[in-house]
């Protein structure tokens, strides 16, 4: 089933208007329960009680309030805070361009999908204005559902894709926590250090990672389903504890060292325990960049 687009709009390039949709590009995959009662498992409604006496009070008796640091309570009627909400609009406004590593990880925060809204020349611009953005991000801004949002445009296997930013003080500076500075190295923990961080080198492969806690509450629903008895997992085994970083990095290098080995069923070469500390594994080839597809392949 194809994916319904959330929202119509006009992305604005100063002049230039090209008509798009909004897919969302993350979905919700948790598993969602329905309170019940213990008793007969019949579905439990909440209600909101007035917590002084217990009463229940529907919505046309709530009203929003805010706490004040003094425990004053503001009250803001649903007419004031509707006035100060932004002008509705369906413009996605490019502000101006900049280079992708501009912005922190910690800047992004929902990513949806932009789809061209129409056929022919729309389709043409569309395609153009993505391979036009190439490497380089579009930093936007829009209004959707009373909000006033900002984000970064870019393009992704073709597509453009627009990711909502988190503004500069939803987020938390390094610099506003209370971190120890670094201090010396010592240069045999370093040597380690980089040559474990080397040897776990290898291609990103964001489709091998999966929910394990999500598939297991999957799985144990269908075997209750089923009537299945519920098989007892075992506990799992602790770690055993090292003396020191020096030792931790040891170990773990030594450890890379030996899975090859033990996938081929080959016993690794013996070495000096002064070689192994300071011999460096060889740097991982990358994989080759899939060729981008033509927009005729695109399409076909």
């Amino acid at each position: 089933m194809a994916a319904r687009a959330l929202w119509k709009a006009q992305l604005q390039l100063e002049k230039v208007s090209l008509p798009v949709r909004l897919y969302s590009a993350a979905q919700d995959r948790n598993v969602h329960f329905h309170m019940l009662h213990a008793e007969d498992h019949q579905r439990i409604q909440e209600r909101m009680r007035r917590a002084s006496d217990g009463e229940v009070v529907d919505s046309h008796g709530a009203r929003t309030g805010y706490a004040t640091d003094t425990g004053e309570i503001v009250l803001l009627e649903p007419k004031e805070r509707t006035a100060l909400a932004p002008k509705p609009s369906r413009d996605i406004r490019v502000l101006h361009c900049a280079p992708r590593t501009v912005l922190p990880m910690a800047a992004f925060a929902r990513p949806y999908w932009l789809g061209p809204d129409g056929k022919g020349e729309t389709i043409e611009r569309y395609f153009a204005l993505a391979d036009a953005l190439g490497d380089r991000l579009a930093i936007c801004e829009w209004v959707l559902r009373g909000k006033h949002h900002h984000g970064a445009l870019t393009a992704r296997d073709g597509y453009l894709m627009l990711v909502e930013l988190h503004s500069a003080d939803e987020w938390s500076d390094v610099d506003a926590l209370e971190l120890p500075s670094a201090g010396q190295f010592d240069a045999r923990e370093l040597a380690l250090a980089e040559q474990l961080i080397h040897g776990l080198e290898a291609a990103f492969d964001h489709a091998s990672f999966h929910d394990e806690y999500r598939e297991r509450v999957h799985e144990l629903i269908e075997l209750k389903a089923r009537g299945k008895s519920v098989p007892r997992a075992a506990a799992p085994k602790a770690a055993p504890r090292t003396k020191s970083l020096l030792e931790a990095l040891s170990s773990s290098v030594k450890g890379l060292a030996r899975a090859p080995a033990a996938d081929s069923g080959k016993k690794p070469a013996a070495k000096s325990a002064s070689k192994r500390q300071t011999a460096k594994r060889p740097r991982r080839a990358k994989p080759a960049q899939p060729r981008r597809r033509s927009r005729e392949q695109q399409h076909a």
